[in-house]
């Protein structure tokens, strides 16, 4: 039969007087440090907050609040949740809606959103002439990335010159496009 030598590490009463004052201290200091609102600074204040921890419900609600004001980058935003499914169902033509919504108000990421859309066919019937429209609106607008996309639009002939020059027409003002609807 083997033996197994056990090592038991007994302190003497004097150190474990002291381990046990250490508890108390560090566990009292623990407590202090919750009690004292040291839990706002893992609760996210705003959807930008929100969206950075992961909590997408939460930012989905912050979003919302600023949309319900007529901001364009929470209409944006709250788009994208849509789209992705962050926090909410994905719903394209929620999403469209708010794209719609935004890219009225001026707002050039939602202007190439929902040329995207367009060109997809998601939430809106697709429509490679209105997707062009919308790229072509963003670059007006100032998005880096809406030149990029016409010239996609040229290089894969999605649309003959023809046609762009047709969208480019009819489609000339952001007016012209948000009379047409989604």
């Amino acid at each position: 039969m083997t033996h197994i030598a056990r090592m038991t590490l007994i302190a003497p009463a004097k150190y474990k007087q002291k381990l046990l004052l250490v508890g108390f201290i560090v566990t009292g200091a623990l407590v202090s440090v919750l009690a004292s609102g040291f839990w706002k600074y893992f609760t996210p204040v705003d959807a930008t907050g929100a969206m950075a921890k992961g909590r997408y419900e939460m930012a989905h609600k912050f979003y919302s609040a600023d949309a319900d004001t007529g901001n364009p980058d929470a209409l944006n935003a709250l788009g994208n949740l849509y789209y992705l499914g962050l926090g909410v169902e994905i719903n394209p033509v929620k999403a469209s809606q708010l794209y719609f919504e935004a890219a009225g108000l001026g707002h050039s990421a939602a202007q190439l959103n929902l040329g995207h859309l367009y060109k997809q066919g998601l939430g809106v019937n697709t429509d490679a002439t209105r997707a062009f429209a919308w790229y072509r609106m963003a670059d007006i607008h100032g998005s880096p990335w809406a030149e990029y996309y016409i010239s996609h639009a040229a290089r894969e002939n999605i649309l003959t010159p023809m046609q762009m020059s047709t969208a480019a027409e009819n489609f000339a003002t952001l007016g012209m496009l948000i009379q047409q609807g989604l």
